[in-house]
């Protein structure tokens, strides 16, 4: 039997080859309201080498352990070329890689501090609980289909992201892929001022495909590199914000993990941070924050 990493790695490689709707059902399973599989799907399930039903607990420390040495395996080169290539609708996989490392980046070591008024608490540094459960299968589903490890309190998730991120063969992006940015750029640069990430991602509808949430993911994944010039918190590849001190939104605006939850078009861009990131583009000057222009 496949441990639980490999499990990982190799839903993403049988979904990238078929999308077979029987592994699609099997992964979900749990979470629908169909019938349950037959014995003899299971076993064609079985020969695929994956488990859907498999869960593996991972501790605080293991998680905050593994994100730290996970990130020193990728570059920022590697995964922002990646997320290029991603933003393809057909290989939206490739996105998840800049997504994990912005993540994790600056992760601090530490132990599990929970409030001090509430002894079974999150972790007020990370937002991670003492022991957790990690489902494998699922989560490189969600890769696969959303380009997406979670959201920034998913350190274990992001780490194995990075894992499997590492040893892939990457596609590099080509003319087109840059093409497609650079047509993303025009249609923020042309939002409303008072557009919220998500209004903005919907916005991209035609270029990023994939359904609302799918389209989102891109937008707060530009907020966890810091692209997105936020008052409230700067993004996580840039400086570390405790779970306790994060942005979260409020209302209709908690659809996304701070600090893209917070972010408006009419602060912009950090122009910075995109030069470091996309070094070969050129912002938009209609991106860059008032002041700045």
């Amino acid at each position: 039997m496949l441990g639980a990493d490999k499990h990982f790695e190799r839903t993403i490689a049988v979904l990238d080859k078929s999308t077979s709707k029987l592994v699609l059902c099997a992964i979900f399973e749990e979470f629908s309201d169909h019938e349950p599989l037959a014995r003899s799907d299971r076993k064609q399930i079985q020969r695929l080498g994956i488990d859907p039903a498999l869960r593996r607990q991972f501790s605080h420390a293991e998680a905050i352990r593994e994100i730290r040495q996970r990130v020193q395996t990728v570059t920022l080169e590697d995964a922002a070329n990646a997320f290029v290539v991603g933003l393809n609708p057909e290989r939206i996989q490739w996105r998840a890689g800049l997504r994990a490392f912005a993540i994790g980046k600056n992760t601090p070591a530490h132990r599990l501090r929970r409030s001090p008024s509430h002894s079974n608490s999150l972790c007020q540094v990370c937002g991670l609980r003492d022991y957790d459960g990690w489902e494998p299968v699922s989560a490189g589903f969600y890769v696969w289909s959303a380009g997406t490890c979670g959201d920034c309190t998913e350190l274990y998730t992001a780490a194995k992201t990075l894992k499997w991120f590492a040893s892939a063969a990457r596609p590099l992006p080509g003319a087109d892929d840059w093409d497609r940015l650079q047509e993303i750029l025009h249609v923020i640069d042309k939002a409303p001022r008072s557009s919220t990430a998500n209004q903005v991602a919907q916005l991209c509808r035609p270029l990023l495909g994939g359904d609302k949430y799918n389209r989102s993911y891109v937008m707060d994944t530009l907020g966890f590199t810091g692209i997105l010039k936020c008052p409230a918190q700067p993004g996580n590849l840039q400086q570390w914000t405790d779970y306790s001190e994060r942005a979260f939104g409020s209302h209709k605006h908690q659809e996304m993990p701070p600090p893209a939850c917070r972010w408006r078009r009419l602060n912009g861009f950090d122009a910075v941070v995109f030069g470091r990131v996309f070094p070969s583009i050129t912002l938009p000057t209609g991106l860059l924050p008032k002041s700045e222009e």
